[in-house]
């Protein structure tokens, strides 16, 4: 695709993202400065819109945020972030894996947004954050005995 291509693509997308907010095509094109290469301009709205991200990169991210400001307990249970993967793009969404994770309070999902969107600098485009809690898959069975023969028929 050509740069010219692209800039239409791009002025696309700036008048679907700020059409809304009832901005013209003209004044979406000023605002995202198309044609350069600058933090704010469409080329790198795009670049960091489509940015890849490694799993081990955002482990380490999560980790450090975690390290700098832990998520708040509930109760007796701390929720506890094991670890991240980049679950989509376009706008970036990062999957953060963990038990507990439907504690976690929304104030504390915004600080992890900053924080990913600062470490990646990543500039003018949002940034999901879904959790995925891991289940006991014992918690549903039935209780096992001392012996271990929950629901068999012991012989005597």
């Amino acid at each position: 695709m050509t740069r010219k291509a692209w800039k239409g693509v791009l002025l696309l997308l700036a008048v679907l993202a700020v059409g809304a907010s009832g901005i013209g095509q003209a004044e979406a094109a000023k605002r995202l400065q198309l044609g350069s290469w600058n933090p704010g301009s469409g080329w790198y709205v795009y670049a960091a819109a489509m940015a890849k991200m490694s799993t081990p990169k955002l482990t380490r991210a999560l980790i450090a945020a975690v390290e700098k400001q832990g998520p708040p307990r509930h109760g007796l249970f701390r929720p506890k972030l094991r670890y991240a993967h980049q679950g989509g793009s376009n706008p970036p969404i990062i999957v953060i894996h963990g038990n507990a994770l439907e504690h976690i309070p929304a104030s504390y999902t915004r600080y992890l947004e900053r924080y990913f969107l600062d470490v990646f600098k990543l500039t003018g485009t949002p940034l999901r954050v879904q959790y995925k809690s891991t289940k006991n898959p014992y918690a549903d069975s039935a209780k096992v005995g001392a012996g271990g023969t929950a629901g068999k028929n012991r012989l005597h």
